[in-house]
């Protein structure tokens, strides 16, 4: 099995392309040589900041995209509550230019107040504004029977302090206070992501690779979705976890900047 074989590849970025505010040495280039053989998108879990702001951080990198090659979490969880739940009141939990874009996209938002009619839905997204009030309302509303959805399911977000609490830490506080889980969740490594991106693409998933750090997100995702599945080891992952692994990834490269040259 080749990589020239891929019509599409998914790229993760923080960790596969750059690291914070970093680019990965060859990305760039790498990227380039893709893109003259396959379709490329960029894609995140992070649901914290609008698509615009990662093609603006892609684009000062040096990337060539258009804002169309950003699918996110964001993204896919607009694209499955436009096929599923179309007309449905959402109560959202998100930043302010998140927000923007569920109400561009045509989602029904409701709920700002605890008296009002109880939404069909709670959504929720990495909120870096999340009040406490608006926390106490999203577990008013799934106590109230609305449907539990979240865009992804990481614990924690990577930053150059530390570790930040992403949806995961979240959801466990949501937990603890209604005994709820999402019913929904859609980003990586669940197949509701993937599955928005075949029918995008009209790709069968053998001719999608989805090249990543992180096992427990990217890895896991190729494999739930039929990827193929490409590890670089210039961020989370490390050979030492990759050898324990019973289902190791079909690629292990040093950088995305080996993509090319890589065997399996």
């Amino acid at each position: 099995m080749t990589l020239d074989k891929i019509k599409c590849f998914l790229l993760d970025m923080d960790g596969t392309l750059y690291l914070g505010n970093h680019l990965i040495e060859g990305a760039v280039d790498a990227v380039s040589r893709m893109k003259n053989r396959a379709r490329v998108l960029f894609v995140t879990n992070n649901s914290s900041t609008g698509a615009a702001n990662y093609y603006k951080k892609l684009k000062n990198f040096g990337f060539e995209l258009g804002l169309d090659d950003i699918y996110g979490s964001t993204r896919a969880t607009i694209d499955y509550l436009r096929e599923h739940h179309a007309g449905k009141r959402v109560f959202l939990c998100a930043t302010e230019d998140v927000t923007e874009e569920f109400a561009a996209a045509g989602i029904i938002l409701a709920g700002n107040r605890l008296c009002d009619a109880v939404p069909d839905i709670a959504l929720l997204t990495f909120d870096k504004t999340m009040t406490y009030d608006k926390l106490q309302r999203f577990c008013a509303y799934l106590c109230r029977g609305a449907l539990f959805i979240a865009t992804h399911p990481d614990k924690v977000c990577p930053t150059a302090d530390g570790t930040i609490p992403d949806i995961g830490s979240f959801l466990k506080a949501i937990k603890c206070a209604t005994s709820r889980k999402p019913d929904i969740i859609c980003g990586k490594p669940y197949k509701a992501f993937g599955q928005s991106i075949i029918k995008m693409t009209g790709l069968k998933p053998y001719e999608i690779a989805m090249v990543g750090d992180r096992l427990s997100t990217d890895l896991k995702f190729a494999k739930n979705c039929g990827f193929v599945s490409v590890t670089v080891l210039s961020g989370e992952a490390k050979t030492a976890d990759i050898q324990k692994l019973k289902s190791p990834p079909d690629y292990v490269l040093g950088s995305i900047a080996d993509w090319d040259k890589g065997e399996k």
